[in-house]
């Protein structure tokens, strides 16, 4: 993973990012780094993605996440050939198809904003408004005595006014990869287990999504090596007696 900013200078946004980034990518073992070795010892392929976050309209995070994914899926790498004496011939497109990489499973994130607790009414069982003063003493209040909601896909100032963050990744069989939290405040295991219920009704949605585009994809790429081979043969007079 690599991420910069102007200057060289990182903040924390772009910090927090990269670190999700190595966690649901690395750390989930999407890539099966094995097949990316060439000849052991010596040759091996190298992956870099590179995030560029052009405008920050919230939830820039599910944003970096899923695109990294999708990128993964969509990349295609030469295909090589190990001579012997261990010498690699790296082939043109045009002479052998690219391969796609060897991807166990595809986390894709989900960014759940917590909205600031109120303390529960003791008296009447309801929920009171806090004030900015009530809130800050709230979160060092015990958290059974919190309300706790949260807000999918936060928008910028939905973040800002939010007490922290929760990012659930699944994969397309559900599979928890990783839990990311943001902020200081405590946050409640029955929440957690809500923005995880919360998450797996969604990324079964955007699994398929991102499924049928890269199958779409897929059928472009073959058509257009499809046409490009019979204007060479036009070209070349290959096949004609």
């Amino acid at each position: 993973m690599a991420s910069s900013t102007k200057g060289g200078r990182q903040n924390g946004s772009v910090v927090e990012i990269t670190r999700l980034l190595e966690t649901t990518i690395k750390g989930a073992k999407v890539i099966d780094v094995e097949a990316l070795c060439v000849v052991p010892g010596k040759h091996v392929w190298s992956l870099r993605v590179d995030v560029t976050i052009l405008n920050q309209e919230g939830n820039v995070t599910d944003a970096a996440v899923w695109g990294s994914i999708a990128a993964l899926q969509h990349f295609r790498r030469p295909e090589v050939s190990v001579l012997p004496g261990n010498r690699v011939v790296v082939h043109q497109p045009h002479e052998r198809d690219p391969i796609p990489l060897n991807l166990h499973h595809f986390p894709i994130s989900i960014t759940a904003a917590i909205i600031p607790p109120s303390v529960a009414a003791s008296s009447n069982n309801k929920a009171l408004r806090a004030t900015d003063e009530e809130t800050d003493n709230a979160l060092s209040a015990p958290s059974s005595s919190l309300i706790f909601d949260f807000v999918i896909d936060p928008t910028v100032a939905e973040l800002a006014a939010s007490a922290g963050v929760i990012i659930i990744a699944l994969n397309h069989e559900l599979q928890l990869c990783d839990i990311h939290k943001e902020g200081a405040v405590a946050i409640p295991f029955s929440l957690i287990q809500r923005v995880i219920a919360a998450a797996k009704s969604l990324v079964p949605q955007l699994a398929t999504l991102m499924k049928e585009t890269m199958a779409k994809d897929e059928a472009k790429r073959k058509a257009e090596s499809k046409a490009a081979f019979t204007w060479a043969k036009t070209r070349t007079g290959v096949g004609k007696n």
